[in-house]
């Protein structure tokens, strides 16, 4: 979104019951926990904001959404798993040993899993979305 110059990115309902389109909810109705939607929007939230400059990004294919960022933070790489079926992505040499946070059905409706980066290929589940912080 940000390509196109959208500056401000929201989510439509926080918590809606089976009559309330709960596909577009924040929350697990059932749980009262957060669930993925609202894990991926504070991931952005935490980590990318005014100021930080897109990166021109290149690589990978159409079964990966891919955005680079210069952020006061440090370079950071976007990546998004926009099919149902596991996924790599070798990423440049300056990515070994940086740490990476994702949401993936493996982390279910919990907070984003965490983790360093052993060597340069980023193992990605289906629909997984994954922020990549150079060391």
């Amino acid at each position: 979104m940000a390509k196109i110059g959208i500056e401000v990115v929201g989510e439509s309902q926080l918590v809606g019951y089976p009559s309330q389109y709960p596909s577009v909810s924040m929350m697990n109705y059932n749980t009262s926990e957060p669930n993925p939607r609202y894990w991926v929007l504070k991931l952005l939230k935490d980590n990318l904001g005014p100021g930080d400059k897109l990166a021109e990004t290149t690589g990978g294919d159409k079964t990966l959404s891919m955005q680079a960022f210069g952020t006061t933070k440090g370079k950071m790489l976007l990546v998004a798993n926009k099919r149902g079926r596991a996924a790599e992505l070798t990423l440049p040499a300056e990515f070994e040993g940086g740490s990476v946070s994702m949401v993936a059905p493996s982390t279910g409706d919990h907070a984003p899993g965490t983790g360093a980066m052993s060597g340069r290929v980023l193992k990605l589940e289906p629909f997984e979305v994954a922020l990549v912080r150079v060391k």
